[in-house]
């Protein structure tokens, strides 16, 4: 009689090495392998997988040489070398006590207890897993905030400037569009002079309107870009604080009713000069 192949033995190398592999290990038919497996429910992979000597998971299939998964090799080096780049290698209890105290200790006594830095105290909570109280979190982000309203540089008048001229070439525009070119091009017909995309300084932020002549603005507003009413009536409101009349024509009235548009320029611009 055929002798008896153990289920730990072909739950654990069915799937690595297949039933050729058993057959050549083991000396029995393929066939007997394959039954064995299907009755077990094990199923052989048709890529070679292979797992960590130490952990037991998979090691990826880039790592050809070593029979270590990559955080074990990694512990081997560490251990090796006697410790992390931020430090000791953490110990048992230190560990016991970060599970303990993580939650509810403050920055303060658990980098005196522990006697490491909170960056090193805080890679090691995120590689456990540990979470921390929500009132030491709102204390450091106000902290943040707190210091980024003292230090703000765009207090200083100078770093203003040169922050907004830098904005200047990154959101102004050359290109126009249909709807601008149309514009554009009954101005230049009746011999207005305009500014295209000027920058605006407002009290709060700085904009760019479509055609700046004197203090008088003309906005042309796409369906696309100007969906949102409230955030256009606020920006409305920023341009009129500082000293412009603004007049706007949406795309519907530019492309339909355009003898209109050209009647409210006239108005707005020639008649009121």
């Amino acid at each position: 009689m055929r002798e008896e192949i153990n289920k730990e033995l072909i739950i654990k190398e069915y799937p690595l090495i297949g039933a050729e592999g058993m057959a050549k290990k083991y000396g029995k038919d393929k066939k007997y392998y394959t039954r064995r497996a299907s009755i077990l429910g094990v199923k052989w992979q048709s890529k070679k997988v292979r797992f960590c000597s130490k952990c037991k998971n998979k090691i990826s299939p880039y790592n050809k040489t070593s029979d270590l998964c990559l955080s074990c090799s990694a512990k081997e080096v560490y251990k090796k070398r006697g410790a992390f780049s931020s430090g000791t290698i953490f110990s048992p209890i230190e560990i016991q006590f970060l599970k303990d105290n993580y939650y509810n200790y403050s920055k303060e006594l658990l980098c005196n207890s522990l006697n490491r830095s909170w960056n090193s105290i805080s890679h090691k909570a995120l590689r456990l897993n540990l979470k921390r109280n929500k009132k030491f979190l709102e204390e450091g982000n106000n902290k943040g905030r707190l210091y980024f309203i003292n230090n703000n540089p765009m207090k200083n008048e100078k770093y203003r400037l040169k922050s907004m001229n830098k904005q200047k070439t990154i959101f102004s525009r050359t290109k126009m569009n249909k709807l601008e070119k149309r514009v554009a091009d009954y101005l230049d017909s009746i011999g207005v002079k305009y500014e295209f995309n000027k920058l605006i300084r407002t009290k709060s932020s700085f904009k760019f309107p479509d055609f700046t002549i004197g203090n008088k603005i003309i906005e042309c507003d796409g369906l696309h870009w100007h969906q949102d009413k409230e955030k256009d009536k606020k920006r409305e409101e920023e341009i009129k604080e500082v000293g412009f009349d603004i007049i706007r024509f949406n795309d519907k009235e530019i492309i339909k009713n355009f003898e209109e548009v050209k009647r409210c320029i006239n108005k707005f611009i020639l008649q009121q000069k």
